[in-house]
């Protein structure tokens, strides 16, 4: 009975790793940057980039450092490894005198059923790095 009851943890873990290790979810991102530029010039800059992605900012005080976007959506397309059909994605934006930290935050959905997205969603890792180029080349922008 005990090396039965071994076998069947054994196997009980082997399984939840197996599981674990196929599909990992993705935390929200942050970024630091180097604040060269007024901080009105910086967040001109961020703003332009995020309008230009399709994005309406919700929160912007520059004076105190902030930007904040409301969700967006974009649609995907499903595909075997993964069968999710939108992302929502959120940025908020702190600025202090030496850096400006950018976050990405998002969800996968389902038929507006949204959760974590994993290293799996293929489709939405390529849209989540497209925002971060954009974001920064926005930077770059604000340095010259």
């Amino acid at each position: 009975m005990k090396a039965f009851l071994i076998a069947v943890l054994t196997l009980l873990i082997f399984f939840l790793n197996g599981c674990s290790s196929t599909s990992k979810n993705i935390e929200p991102k942050s970024y630091l940057y180097a604040a060269y530029n007024t901080m009105e010039g910086n967040f001109t800059n961020l703003k332009q980039a995020l309008n230009a992605s399709g994005f309406e900012i919700r929160t912007n005080d520059f004076q105190v450092g902030v930007i904040s976007t409301k969700d967006k959506t974009f649609k995907l397309t499903p595909t075997e490894e993964s069968n999710i059909d939108s992302l929502r994605i959120n940025v908020n934006i702190h600025q202090d005198r030496n850096s400006i930290k950018v976050t990405l935050s998002y969800l996968c959905g389902i038929q507006d059923n949204y959760r974590f997205c994993h290293t799996k969603d293929s489709e939405a890792l390529q849209r989540i790095e497209n925002l971060q180029k954009a974001i920064d080349q926005a930077m770059a922008e604000a340095i010259k």
